[in-house]
């Protein structure tokens, strides 16, 4: 979960969302979770433990706004003119990756055509945002332009295997 979980914030306050996960448990074992890139140690396992944050059309609906067929939806994120800022929006969804680097399904299903989880885990699978090398990230100070209530949700931690 985001922390805080309700955040009451005017326009014109700004906030800087940053998180930090953990490739980690408790006993140093790399966590047991789908996608995530390798550990440099043991080519077997993954560290797993990403976030993103994706604005939702309702609370718990776990459906996120698509932009491109929904424009008239109110975007947390926006420009300086009240638009959908897309590149903060996928800067958010994506956690900075460089989609340069990152390979289409068809891609990864040619490369690893019998093995789902060389698939889940290879580095240029962006959706599991395995090209982000830290569980860390930070979002930067961005100001509140619109009024509302938002909903957001972490497509990947909402993946459990």
């Amino acid at each position: 979960d985001f922390v805080p979980q309700d955040l009451k914030v005017e326009q014109k306050d700004c906030i800087h969302p940053q998180w930090i996960g953990s490739d980690y448990n408790p006993n140093r074992n790399p966590n047991n979770a789908e996608g995530g890139p390798y550990n440099p140690n043991n080519q077997n396992e993954a560290k797993a433990d990403r976030s993103n944050m994706i604005q939702m059309m309702t609370a718990g609906n776990n459906k996120a706004v698509d932009w491109r067929g929904d424009p008239d939806e109110k975007s947390f994120w926006t420009d300086s003119k009240g638009n959908p800022d897309i590149t903060l929006i996928r800067k958010f969804a994506f956690l900075d990756q460089n989609l340069a680097d990152c390979d289409t399904l068809s891609q990864l299903q040619a490369r690893n055509p019998n093995n789902r989880q060389a698939r889940e885990r290879d580095p240029r699978n962006c959706a599991k945002l395995n090209s982000q090398k830290t569980p860390y990230f930070d979002g930067g100070v961005h100001k509140v332009r619109n009024r509302g209530s938002f909903h957001f949700m972490s497509t990947r931690n909402n993946n459990f295997s």
